[in-house]
């Protein structure tokens, strides 16, 4: 492989010589933790090319970066990666003469968790494994991170902007797989195995990443329909005397699962009444009966026609919801305004969202792009857009970090404004302070403030009181 791209000095070089320099070393390899749009891709080819292996280098991303990642090994490193999905794994469907023969492979975390035990890439030495987007792997129990200690390679890299997003278990994850051994505290361990450079600390020195202001804004207003108030009541009454019952009695997992069932109603109430229908319908396991269906106006629907009758209609627009009737409600509302609508929900195929994201980067009459954030948060690059809206919340706030990285980031030319979208005295508030509030564990880690988005039993009862 030949490198044919162009690093943007002076932090790019330096990444790349850092990693090259972690490839000699005992645990070889690491965790480049850039920030979303800092070039961690270019920078990771460029180490291939530089430091070529007899065996084989095997990518591993999430489904929706493939097509990037195929296109940008050809553009900077004229390279033809051998690409396997699901329906390739664990089935005898490639040989292993195959992979081996390949000089790079990519596989997703879909696929490698879906082969089980018996998969191909187990039996191939590889003379490098990198993990892209690689807080895919931080919970030590799931499939996906077991299956990527599986694999064998004398070099281990791990790609990710968020290496801490719920707890330091995130990060002693990535040491896992890397290989390295907790023998000193985190922060010793970050200096050693993990290079971070933000946007705001390379822009002082690199002038094509000083990028247009970003203006986050909260909309916030109180709930505009009694219906919605009375609903909103009547859950909180009820996660109150849960509480009251802990408190007094103790609970373990059981009666933790519960409250944490009830403050999910009560998020779905703040974002759209008829989530909480369809979910109490499910609980009940009644397929026979008819759904209620919610007949009363939505506040949050409201604020967000307001604010789009209140933009240029020709602003790329990029809204970020977490539940599918979320969206549908969301989507109903914007085609009644006479606008098309593009979505990216977890039920559309890889080959529909590149369609989606092509047609949104191009057409001008395609100008809003309604995006479930856990499958659209991640890996897209939606720099057109300028407008952004994040219209439910979850206490993980390094996803909606995430989301808005998707439009604010490099090549981007406008200004970018973010709108969150609250309704006052709810949970909402709650949420808003607990992100703020779980800055720390990561601040220490990687001395760059971001998100820990663990809820023990004090940050449950906060939300209902």
């Amino acid at each position: 492989m030949n490198f044919s791209g162009r690093l943007i000095a002076p932090y790019q070089p330096a990444g790349v010589a850092w990693m090259l320099e972690r490839e000699k070393d005992a645990v070889k390899g690491g965790i480049l933790a850039d920030e979303m749009g800092l070039g961690k891709t270019v920078q990771t080819i460029a180490v291939m090319a530089r430091n070529p292996l007899s065996k084989p280098t095997l990518l591993v991303m999430p489904n929706c970066v493939v097509r990037q990642w195929v296109q940008a090994l050809y553009r900077f490193g004229g390279a033809k990666a051998l690409v396997l999905s699901a329906s390739d794994l664990g089935k005898n469907r490639v040989a292993t003469e195959d992979i081996q023969s390949a000089p790079v492979v990519i596989t997703t975390y879909s696929a490698l968790s879906k082969a089980g035990p018996v998969c191909e890439l187990y039996e191939v030495k590889f003379g490098r494994v990198v993990l892209d987007e690689a807080q895919y792997i931080k919970n030590k129990a799931s499939k996906t991170h077991q299956a990527a200690l599986r694999l064998d390679a004398g070099i281990r890299w791990c790609l990710t902007g968020t290496p801490v997003s719920k707890s330091k278990k995130d990060f002693h994850a990535l040491l896992q797989f890397i290989g390295a051994r907790k023998t000193s505290n985190d922060a010793e361990l970050a200096r050693r195995f993990v290079l971070r450079r933000t946007k705001e600390d390379i822009a002082q020195h690199v002038e094509r990443l000083r990028l247009p202001p970003l203006h986050i804004e909260m909309i916030s207003c109180p709930f505009k329909y009694k219906e919605e108030q009375d609903m909103y009541n009547d859950l909180k009454e009820e996660g109150q005397m849960m509480v009251r019952a802990m408190e007094m009695y103790g609970g373990g997992g059981k009666e933790q699962m519960a409250l944490l069932e009830q403050l999910l109603r009560m998020r779905q109430c703040v974002t759209h009444p008829q989530l909480v229908l369809n979910g109490l319908y499910k609980s009940k396991k009644r397929p026979e009966a008819p759904v209620p269906q919610w007949s009363s106006g939505c506040t949050k629907v409201d604020i967000l026609r307001e604010q789009l009758l209140a933009q240029p209609h020709t602003d790329k627009t990029l809204i970020f919801c977490h539940w599918t009737h979320e969206m549908d409600s969301i989507q109903a509302m914007v085609e009644d305004l006479g606008r098309t609508v593009l979505r990216l929900d977890g039920s559309v195929p890889q080959a529909q969202r590149d369609i989606a994201i092509d047609t949104f980067s191009t057409s001008p009459e395609h100008n809003t792009m309604i995006i479930q954030i856990d499958c659209g948060g991640v890996g897209l690059n939606l720099h057109m857009a300028t407008r952004v809206y994040i219209n439910s919340f979850h206490w993980n706030g390094t996803n909606e970090l995430q989301a808005i990285g998707r439009a604010h980031r490099t090549g981007q030319t406008q200004e970018v404004h973010v709108k969150r979208l609250a309704v006052k005295a709810t949970v909402d508030e709650r949420i808003l302070a607990i992100q703020v509030k779980k800055l720390q564990t990561a601040a220490f880690i990687l001395s760059d403030p971001r998100i820990n988005s663990q809820l023990g039993f004090a940050d449950l009862k906060s939300m209902f009181e």
